[in-house]
């Protein structure tokens, strides 16, 4: 028997006190990974695109990353308040690689996690599919894309998963980064912006009026694929796992 597709109504959360992202509707999306990660509490998460580390504070217990952009993490990991939950959290063990490679070596996982990334890979089903691969018995798999894509999308993991909650983003609108926004870590946002994310939150949980969608599949009913290839060789990078054979398509900058 395949999932249960649950298109329930968009989760009603707390935006009051924090935010997350420029967009009203990343913002909203960005909320409900949080609470998502929150009510499963995965002791090994896999997040695909790190970026600036935005995320890791959402992660309970050991965070294993992949990024492309070796600036990036190195920004992330020095601004607040990633320095002050590396005195009680395990430092996050990221990789920098393409999502097009090999990266079974790093094992299982109980969450794997792909947000605003799978849009930039050269074959994002492919991408999709291997992070579920990585996804233990009972696990959940966390991504976004656009909605164009979802129904291929639904088709790849119906036999993988129990249930599979879809979530539509993108409402007209909401959608446009907002101007004057302040520092995101420190400021509260203007008003107009808190109103946009609610209306995102607030928008009928349906395909028409959006773009993108957020899906959450969990309890998976098979066990995680078996390691496909070795462990490449690794260049340490002052925290920074580098996957020397990707270095030419990486951004190295720094």
């Amino acid at each position: 028997m395949g999932a249960q597709y649950n298109h329930m109504q968009k989760p009603v959360l707390n935006l009051s006190t924090r935010w997350f992202a420029e967009r009203p509707s990343v913002n909203y999306m960005l909320h409900l990974l949080a609470y998502h990660i929150k009510s499963i509490n995965p002791l090994r998460s896999l997040d695909a695109g790190v970026g600036e580390l935005r995320n890791y504070w959402m992660f309970p217990h050991q965070y294993v990353g992949l990024d492309n952009n070796r600036a990036n993490f190195f920004t992330g990991i020095k601004r607040p308040p990633t320095p002050q939950l590396l005195l009680v959290k395990p430092r996050p063990e990221v990789y920098l690689m393409n999502l097009e490679s090999d990266f079974s070596f790093l094992g299982e996982f109980d969450l794997s996690v792909c947000t605003r990334t799978i849009a930039y890979v050269a074959d994002r089903f492919d991408v999709v599919q291997r992070l579920s691969a990585r996804v233990k018995k009972g696990g959940a798999l966390i991504f976004d894309d656009y909605i164009e894509h979802l129904d291929r999308y639904l088709a790849l993991l119906h036999d993988e998963y129990e249930s599979i909650s879809v979530i539509y983003c993108g409402f007209e609108g909401c959608d446009e980064v907002c101007a004057n926004m302040p520092n995101w870590a420190h400021k509260k946002p203007p008003e107009a912006f808190l109103q946009l994310t609610h209306k995102e939150m607030h928008a009928p949980n349906v395909r028409e009026g959006h773009s993108r969608f957020y899906l959450f599949a969990q309890n998976k009913k098979t066990v995680a694929q078996e390691t496909t290839g070795a462990r490449p060789e690794i260049i340490e990078d002052d925290g920074l796992f580098v996957v020397k054979a990707d270095i030419s398509r990486l951004e190295m900058q720094h």
